[in-house]
């Protein structure tokens, strides 16, 4: 798999990508293919219980009645849409650049026996095969970190209804990065297919030239921080495994996932809940 030169990944880039990340996930972490949202130092939530309580968070966040219509971008193995459709009655519909998580999704529908309500397909964020006004609720549970993000905003805002609502989650910047650390991070970037992270007062203004009115913009961070320590400790601890199952294919997201303690900018999680104008 090569690395585009330019700062986004192509589209079959981040397919490829998810070839190996979502089965490496599956097998170390959980069906939620996300981080996860922990109480603090001391929880001991399982990863299942803290990445649910993550989609929880923002379920409760959006304002979605049965019979309405919700947008999964970057649907990963469907778990997390029927998770809003099971909580809210809504329609989901998800969409992945990855076939094989779009097969899954679907089999995951049918066994919970809400494909009359959620179905998956292959499609392009930034190229949405829906008509414009068509949905109440966009979410996309960090997907974007692989996208131009202002283009993908837009077509976000196209397909929301007047008084829709968006919610999604990204990771940031909290500094720029000093010069020490910029191969180590691109080299990062790279391997998991990220297009370059924002800083948090930027985020903003990206919302407000996509036409969005801010609801919210939280810094999450000290629920989420957890997440890569226990997913680094679980591939060291799998890893021989992971290697025989998946042989060079996985060096890059090993070594990016596993990068020593201390060794890298500190970077966060943030959430973001916006409305487009009526």
């Amino acid at each position: 798999m090569t690395v585009s030169q330019g700062t986004h990944p192509s589209r079959q880039e981040v397919a490829d990508y998810y070839d190996v990340f979502t089965p490496l996930m599956q097998l170390v972490w959980d069906d939620n293919l996300h981080f996860g949202y922990w109480l603090g130092e001391t929880d001991d939530s399982s990863v299942q219980q803290a990445t649910d309580r993550l989609t929880d968070f923002l379920i409760d966040k959006i304002a979605i009645a049965p019979g309405q219509r919700a947008l999964d971008i970057g649907c990963g193995v469907g778990k997390p849409a029927l998770r809003l459709a099971h909580a809210t009655g809504a329609e989901v519909v998800g969409i992945s650049l990855n076939q094989a998580e779009v097969d899954q999704a679907n089999d995951r529908a049918r066994t919970h026996r809400l494909d009359g309500r959620v179905r998956f397909r292959y499609a392009d964020a930034l190229a949405l095969p829906f008509t414009s006004e068509s949905f109440d609720v966009v979410w996309a549970l960090e997907s974007i970190v692989h996208m131009d993000r202002p283009a993908a905003l837009a077509e976000m805002v196209r397909v929301l209804k007047p008084a829709g609502r968006l919610v999604l989650t990204d990771m940031f910047n909290r500094a720029p990065v000093p010069p020490e650390f910029q191969p180590m991070i691109q080299a990062a970037l790279a391997a998991q297919r990220l297009t370059p992270l924002p800083l948090f007062d930027e985020y903003p203004r990206l919302l407000g030239q996509a036409g969005l009115d801010v609801v919210e913009f939280l810094d999450i961070t000290a629920h989420t921080r957890y997440t890569l320590p226990r997913m680094a400790q679980r591939i060291r601890r799998e890893e021989e495994r992971i290697r025989a199952l998946f042989g060079s294919r996985v060096d890059g997201i090993i070594s990016s996932l596993t990068f020593p303690p201390g060794s890298t900018p500190d970077f966060g999680y943030l959430l973001v809940v916006a409305d487009r104008p009526s």
